[in-house]
């Protein structure tokens, strides 16, 4: 037995950073935001439901990393009752559920996708232990050892100077940007449940890297950054993580996220991400619950077809 309840974006209060009402900010005013309470028989919490318009009439839904402990009837019973509360006319609900999610498994009316936009694997670190870097770090931070490390002061040159290197590093690695007035934006929030925050590499005074990362009081998150070579292949990297960590363990937060590894293409990334220590964990496949199984599986097999041909 499930029972849910539409509440106040204000009154969020799960531990992800995703299923808060800095996020729904954020994805704000592409996305429509709904909050709601949920109690099952074992756990209960909040969670938020993002809602982006198609074509026509036709929404779809969507909840990041939502639901620590939940089972498969659970999830789709929690589908179905929060359809009368959604204005729009949503084909289906998409879930990216919470690492290590023991109880879920895919059953009749859970469908898995494919392909997703959110990392399916990370690197936790648990702050409340001592750190453990390889010695792949602290060589490198040696290397590193005239790059200076700090929290963006809100200087409009500095920010300036590293949206260059952002886009430098995109070019290089080969990503989608994401917009200067977008990241702006993300970085003005005021709320009190997360603050983000953009720490900047300087080298001789030249802004050459930084990270964008986001925590409230339980963990701090990477989202994105860029680094910029100084020579013979030095760059800012390690600095900048090894910084954020520290920082994040002295302030007593409980987890920091590294945010995404993989295989293929992400080998590289996923080398530099496990060497700051740390446990690798995995989270189920995306999956939908279709509201309307014949446009829902069209839209699915376009966006199949366009994630392939993006990813090569």
């Amino acid at each position: 037995m499930v029972n849910i309840e539409p509440i106040n974006i204000s009154e969020l209060n799960s531990e992800s950073v995703f299923q808060s009402s800095f996020w729904a900010y954020v994805k704000s005013p592409n996305w429509v935001s709904y909050a709601f309470r949920y109690q099952t028989n074992r756990s209960g919490g909040t969670f938020l439901i993002l809602v982006r318009k198609l074509f026509l009439s036709f929404s779809i839904a969507y909840s990041p990393f939502c639901f620590k402990d939940i089972d498969s009837k659970e999830l789709i019973e929690i589908s179905k009752k929060i359809k009368k509360y959604i204005n729009e006319n949503i084909i289906l609900v998409r879930y990216d559920l919470s690492y290590s999610n023991d109880n879920f498994s895919f059953i009749k009316h859970l469908h898995r996708c494919k392909y997703s936009i959110q990392p399916k694997e990370s690197v936790i670190i648990d702050l409340e232990k001592d750190l453990c870097f390889k010695q792949r770090v602290r060589r490198n931070l040696k290397k590193e050892a005239l790059v200076e490390v700090f929290k963006w002061d809100n200087s409009e040159a500095d920010y300036n100077a590293w949206y260059r290197t952002y886009l430098e590093t995109a070019k290089r690695d080969g990503f989608d940007a994401r917009g200067k007035a977008y990241i702006k934006r993300l970085l003005s929030y005021k709320g009190v449940d997360v603050k983000p925050i953009l720490y900047l590499a300087k080298h001789n005074n030249e802004v050459i890297g930084g990270i964008v990362n986001i925590r409230n009081s339980f963990e701090e998150i990477y989202l994105f950054g860029s680094s910029s070579f100084i020579k013979d292949g030095v760059s800012c990297g390690y600095s900048l993580q090894s910084y954020a960590i520290n920082r994040a363990k002295e302030d007593k937060l409980k987890y920091y996220d590294l945010f995404g590894i993989g295989e293929g293409n992400l080998n590289k990334l996923t080398t530099f991400k496990t060497s700051f220590g740390g446990e690798a964990v995995k989270r189920p496949a995306s999956c939908d619950y279709y509201y309307n199984k014949i446009l829902a599986s069209c839209y699915k097999f376009i966006e199949n077809i366009r994630f392939k041909a993006k990813r090569g």
